[in-house]
């Protein structure tokens, strides 16, 4: 069974804190609302379903997918990802060049020695805060948490740097390499407000979760095999033309 990487325990700082480094790098990115999202329900079946029946069904204007719960259909692409998180899908791809042990040297790792990836203990409060919400919301992965990897380094630089990139295409990207490498499954508080707008969630929040009813359909709620999970998608090795 895939693991469901676990909604984090972040507490990021308000706007109140408008001087503060990481309010500053969330909110000025525009991702500040992606990253706070509400962490109380999730459940965790239908974050499986959700997956499993994930499927890529367009690539001419970026990637776009559906999948389905209990024969809901649910289409998903960058606009639809904006609409529910605000992330900003209308900014060109980022394909500036970036030296890694530059940045990693201007936060204050020691980069005499790269034989192994640095931990965030060498880095100042602020920075591994910042670290913090990268490796567990923006970009989560699997753990260590405490090892600086260079996904997580360069999404820092790109927040730090206020880079414009388009982050729902971003988050796309990385639940299609999820799903393609065999990864812990991410953005379950994504997913959940999204499902939340087609099945009735919330009604129940106190029974078992591998079930889910369509908006609509008042009849008694089908049971699926959420743990089932076949037909994972495929690496397509075209890539698409600038």
């Amino acid at each position: 069974m895939r693991e469901i990487l676990p909604a984090p325990r972040v507490r990021l700082p308000c706007a109140e804190n408008k001087d503060d480094l990481v309010y500053r790098a969330l909110a000025e990115s525009r991702v500040y609302n992606f990253a706070n999202l509400d962490t109380s329900f999730i459940g965790n079946a239908l974050v499986r379903m959700f997956y499993s029946n994930l499927v890529e069904v367009e690539r001419s204007n970026g990637s776009a997918f559906t999948t389905h719960i209990n024969g809901t259909v649910i289409r998903l692409d960058s606009k639809i990802i904006h609409d529910y998180t605000y992330l900003p899908c209308d900014e060109q791809p980022y394909r500036e060049t970036y030296n890694e042990v530059e940045f990693l040297s201007a936060i204050g790792v020691d980069v005499t020695d790269m034989t192994n990836r640095p931990l965030d203990d060498q880095i100042s409060l602020p920075f591994r805060l910042l670290h913090n919400v990268v490796s567990n919301v923006i970009h989560p992965r699997d753990p260590p948490h405490n090892t600086i990897t260079s996904d997580d380094a360069r999404v820092m630089e790109i927040l730090l740097n206020r880079r414009p990139i388009n982050w729902s295409n971003f988050v796309l990207a990385h639940m299609q390499a999820t799903v393609e490498n065999n990864w812990s499954l991410p953005y379950a508080s994504m997913i959940m407000k999204i499902l939340d707008h087609y099945v009735h969630t919330h009604r129940y929040s106190n029974y078992n979760m591998n079930y889910a009813m369509p908006i609509g359909d008042q009849s008694k709620p089908r049971w699926t095999d959420a743990d089932y999970m076949p037909g994972w998608l495929t690496r397509s090795d075209s890539e698409d033309s600038d």
